[in-house]
């Protein structure tokens, strides 16, 4: 979940595969690519990603909540299931 201080609140749900087929497909939010887990460049990504992906590439179950104001990201949870 993210909330921004300007008001705009996301809700993002996230799938995990263990295969693949079909091209990438460029958006205007990114230009995906793929790379292997250890080389992962969260340098060039949103600040919350390094939080909650390795959760996702263990497959546990997760929930994460952060507030951004405009790129900077204010704080951070996440709440994991047993």
């Amino acid at each position: 979940f993210f909330q921004f201080t300007d008001g705009l609140s996301i809700h993002c749900t996230v799938f995990r595969s263990e295969g693949l087929s079909g091209e990438l497909i460029e958006t205007d939010e990114a230009k995906p690519f793929w790379s292997k887990v250890s080389e992962v460049p969260f340098d060039q990504m949103w600040k919350d990603d390094e939080f909650w992906f390795p959760h996702m590439v263990e497959g546990r179950y997760f929930k994460g909540y952060f507030t951004f104001e405009e790129d900077r990201m204010l704080s951070d949870r996440i709440e994991t299931r047993v």
